[in-house]
């Protein structure tokens, strides 16, 4: 979320609102489309851009960690780690 703020600040521009427009926006179009005429509440919205920010920084941990193990395996340290089955294959 610091991220966002400083961003905001750096380009002059209000991210947090963009992004809650756009994803108000599309969650109103989804329902539409489902036939429900519902306009979701801000709650709603800031609930979706939470979820949705946390699986954005859990798949990025997630990378992360495969590529670390890649280059310290690849540097001799493979004693120390501890890798998936399937990733041990990979490599």
């Amino acid at each position: 979320m610091c991220y966002v703020v400083m961003y905001s600040f750096l380009i002059r521009e209000n991210i947090l609102a963009l992004i809650t427009i756009n994803i108000h926006a599309s969650v109103t179009f989804i329902l539409s489309s489902f036939g429900f005429l519902v306009i979701p509440s801000m709650n709603v919205i800031y609930a979706i851009f939470g979820t949705v920010l946390l699986l954005n920084c859990s798949f990025f941990v997630f990378l992360l960690h495969l590529l670390y193990a890649l280059f310290f395996t690849r540097l001799g340290m493979k004693a120390s780690l501890r890798l998936p089955k399937w990733f041990a294959k990979a490599i």
